[in-house]
């Protein structure tokens, strides 16, 4: 991904890039899943354009142009495999599990905001339901909703399967959540990626301000994408917050690494978000955010979470025959607070149709 920005904002960036905040973490804050992606990620600056790649955490939608699709299309052809692959992809068949066929996430959206058989619409307790979504002031109610709504606000890119997630999560809180309500909301993000989700939620509430918690690395796409999103943001990178006495309700981001945590003061938060990433973390650090969450949250604020029914967070090999060393991070086993209201607590409708692993959707209401 290539950016372009302002001296005043490289110098800033590049402060960070340098600091001790980029380059020290606490050992235990990386899985062994995230010691290999952290190692992936690659900034180079050149002059005013920052250059920036890396694999997990990093989907920003693009519009790569004719020339980079016909490059992909070569590439591919040089490459019967490839081709096979890209084929089953497009009929829907999973290159793991050949028998099986899954959905695209644009198609199943439809179907779940429609409440089609295939969504498993039965109703319990803390299901979500979607029929009383769609008649309510939910953001889009279609893909087709999505994609036009994302072409207006993303100067024409197309849009990715995770900023699909982002409209589906977001369709879910102004549902179920006061966050329509909100002014000058203070959402915390737990493991926010490049931000796609922030930057949905800050078109949609006036004067929020967000703390992203995340690894140095990760953290360098998110301010990337998010500055190219909202130019006249106010932003605070880690290494610019001093002490405790920081108010962090002047700016618009804030972000902060894992060994920063306690510079978040008690009962700000009003919602708490951690979608994808608990699942490859440590238990440690898994047992830290949660302790984050529910003092740094208001009495009657929200929490939400989606995350793998469980997960091996190893690096970049093939978990095949061979037997781990390690047991699977499980959603179960979260440290979740008893004393905490139960809203919604289901397998994702969503996701489900286009994957093979399952995602729990979470939320709950903070009871102090």
């Amino acid at each position: 991904m290539k950016y372009k920005f302002k001296d005043k904002f490289i110098k800033q960036y590049s402060v960070f890039l340098k600091s001790d905040c980029f380059k020290n973490t606490p050992d235990y804050s990386k899985s062994e899943y995230w010691e290999y992606h952290a190692s992936q990620v690659n900034i180079k600056i050149e002059g005013n354009t920052i250059h920036a790649s890396g694999k997990s955490g990093f989907y920003v939608s693009t519009n790569k142009g004719i020339y980079e699709t016909f490059k992909k299309i070569l590439l591919t052809l040089k490459n019967p495999l490839k081709i096979t692959s890209l084929l089953k992809r497009v009929i829907g068949i999973s290159p793991i599990m050949p028998g099986i066929k899954l959905l695209n996430i644009f198609d199943a959206f439809d179907k779940v905001m429609k409440g089609e058989i295939i969504s498993a619409p039965q109703l319990s307790p803390n299901r979500i339901n979607f029929s009383t979504m769609i008649a309510g002031e939910i953001f889009c109610t279609s893909a087709k909703c999505a994609k036009l709504n994302y072409s207006k606000i993303a100067s024409g890119n197309s849009i990715s399967d995770h900023m699909m997630m982002a409209y589906y999560y977001l369709n879910i809180l102004k549902q179920y959540t006061d966050i329509n309500k909100k002014k000058n909301a203070v959402i915390l993000e737990i493991g926010g990626g490049n931000g796609n989700l922030m930057s949905l939620i800050k078109r949609n509430i006036q004067g929020a301000t967000f703390i992203d918690v995340d690894l140095p690395e990760t953290i360098s796409h998110a301010i990337l994408f998010l500055k190219s999103q909202f130019p006249n943001a106010k932003i605070l990178m880690p290494n610019e917050v001093h002490g405790a006495s920081v108010q962090f309700c002047e700016y618009d981001f804030v972000f902060l690494t894992p060994s920063q945590i306690h510079l978040i003061p008690d009962s700000i938060v009003d919602i708490s978000i951690n979608n994808h990433s608990f699942q490859e973390m440590t238990y440690q650090m898994i047992d830290e955010y949660f302790h984050l969450i529910q003092r740094a949250g208001k009495n009657k604020s929200y929490f939400f979470t989606a995350n793998r029914v469980e997960k091996i967070p190893t690096g970049p090999c093939l978990i095949r025959e061979n037997i781990q060393d390690r047991l699977p991070i499980r959603f179960s086993e979260y440290p979740w607070n008893g004393s905490n209201e139960l809203i919604i607590y289901e397998i994702c409708r969503l996701l489900r149709l286009v994957q093979l692993d399952s995602i729990f959707n979470r939320l709950e209401r903070i009871i102090k």
